[in-house]
């Protein structure tokens, strides 16, 4: 998240979001707030969820979902968005 705090302070007129996969999705899981900064959004895919066998329920408070990665950033590339994978 310290790469999408230092975009927005760069650029504070761009919205940052983003969207966890793979692996990365035990870093969202737990009880401890998800607290990205003013005009960054976290969310976790839905499908990488079940595949690991982990609910939506379990997902650290502050964190949204996508119901599946690829799609979310796809439409968002078509739609203007910038895709950088950190």
């Amino acid at each position: 998240m310290a790469a999408a705090q230092r975009l927005r302070s760069a650029r504070p007129d761009l919205g940052v979001r983003i969207i966890v996969n793979g692996p990365a999705l035990a870093d969202v899981v737990g009880e401890a707030v998800v607290e990205p900064g003013d005009g960054v959004t976290v969310a976790a895919c839905e499908t990488g969820l079940a595949g690991r066998g982990v609910p939506v329920s379990q997902l650290r408070p502050g964190v949204a979902t996508v119901p599946v990665a690829v799609v979310a950033l796809a439409e968002a590339q078509l739609n203007g968005a910038a895709y950088i994978k950190l």
